[in-house]
């Protein structure tokens, strides 16, 4: 079922029930589908994968892997259209986007718990409640590597406490991967309190950790962690704070806490820029990311967790665990413009080690500047994910080709209200 509100910018529009209760959420932009995992905390059981229609925001397929186990993270590789979701058997399902069918499952990693999908090197990083990050090749479907990321946890050679990865977010323009972690100790009563927490940094092209950055006080307890590609910055949800970190240094820039309730998951819109941290309680908090400051709040239903983020539509998806239901938010700028028209006449002409792309202007600005393109390429026609981030530019040479490989371009053109309409596609063989 779903109910319509009035609609204006960081208002909910339209709430979708479910009538289990809901874990985790992913969109793809591309086809724009939601896709959500729910659980039954009573009995754990009858759990199933829901597929909603972001153009209506109705319930079109529910998914029951064949067994009963709750359903836990779901994460989203927009370039092949398949759809990766955790199960508490201890597999992960493999569902096809374009016909919403169970086509396989992938063993080996225990307790799987929450995704980042990197689109641009097809790499799955799967955090894994033994405290392993998993490497997946989602084109094999394969388990690449593993590796403590967040390291272990000892004081004069023995173990202490715990070490808990607690979320995982990838950058999919710098290829880094960053995991969220806390060192817990057990305190009087049998409890356990932070002693330490930090982002481990992942260089995608090796998958070793680079380094750690530490979060502020030791007693902040991280809950999410999410990127913004445009703006190469990090956020990191938590209690008492949340954190920001800037991916080309790696380095702690600053820390939210007037007004945050930023004590749960987070989600990023890179075309408005703002940040949206889910708070526990019934509230969905939103952080300006160009002063990292909070801008307002949005009563959501009851026990809010996972945030979704369609960069497209700057429709923001929250689960409300309790609730049973997702929040529908219109993250839109208030102005009065419109997206463009899509960029014209897009053109790839082949180098030597380079491809040279060029494209003409939208026929309408939509009644705002533009301010900037995006690029977006593959290997394979129609599977293009975004590339690269210009400024207010009508050309791009792109250096980083194989020769004899054919690329495949498309550009969107961006203003103050989002985000065009791809352009027409070119491809080219250096």
């Amino acid at each position: 079922m779903m109910i319509s509100h009035n609609t204006f910018a960081d208002t909910v529009t339209a709430t979708t029930s479910l009538g289990y209760y809901p874990f985790d959420i992913d969109v793809n932009p591309n086809t724009d589908r939601i896709y959500v995992t729910t659980f039954n905390h009573v009995t754990y059981n009858s759990s199933y994968a829901f597929v909603i229609d972001g153009s209506t925001n109705s319930v079109i397929d529910k998914l029951w892997a064949g067994y009963d186990d709750g359903f836990a993270g779901v994460g989203v590789n927009q370039k092949t259209n398949r759809i990766y979701v955790a199960d508490g058997s201890g597999k992960i399902v493999i569902i096809d986007g374009a016909t919403n069918a169970i086509t396989g499952t992938i063993t080996g990693i225990p307790y799987p718990q929450y995704f980042a999908v990197n689109p641009s090197t097809n790499k799955i990083y799967v955090q894994s409640n033994n405290q392993d990050i998993f490497v997946v090749n989602s084109m094999t479907d394969t388990i690449s590597k593993s590796l403590r990321a967040c390291g272990t946890y000892t004081m004069n050679n023995q173990p202490q406490g715990n070490i808990l990865p607690v979320d995982v977010a990838v950058n999919p323009v710098t290829n880094m991967a960053y995991v969220a972690c806390v060192k817990a100790v057990k305190v009087m009563g049998g409890s356990y309190q932070s002693a330490a927490s930090y982002v481990a940094v992942i260089d995608g092209s090796t998958d070793t950790v680079l380094k750690n950055v530490t979060l502020g006080s030791s007693n902040a307890w991280p809950s999410g962690i999410r990127v913004n590609p445009d703006t190469n910055r990090i956020y990191v949800g938590g209690s008492p704070s949340a954190s920001v970190i800037d991916g080309n240094t790696n380095l702690l820039t600053s820390t939210i806490n007037a007004g945050c309730g930023c004590a749960g998951r987070v989600g990023v819109d890179p075309n408005t820029n703002k940040v949206y941290f889910s708070d526990g309680g019934n509230r969905l908090t939103i952080v300006d990311g160009a002063t990292n400051t909070v801008i307002g709040s949005v009563a959501v239903g009851s026990n809010p967790a996972s945030v979704g983020v369609n960069p497209v539509t700057n429709k923001i998806y929250v689960v409300n665990t309790e609730s049973q239901t997702v929040s529908v938010i219109d993250g839109s700028s208030s102005n009065t413009s419109t997206v463009s028209s899509a960029p014209q006449i897009l053109q790839a002409t082949a180098g030597t080690r380079n491809i040279t792309i060029s494209w003409q202007p939208p026929s309408s600005n939509g009644g705002s500047a533009i301010t900037g393109y995006k690029v977006y390429r593959s290997t394979s026609s129609g599977s293009e994910t975004g590339y690269v981030n210009l400024g207010n530019v009508t050309s791009y040479t792109n250096t980083i080709v194989t020769p004899g490989v054919t690329y495949f371009y498309k550009v969107r053109a961006v203003n103050s209200a989002g985000i065009s309409p791809l352009s027409n596609e070119a491809s080219a063989t250096p």
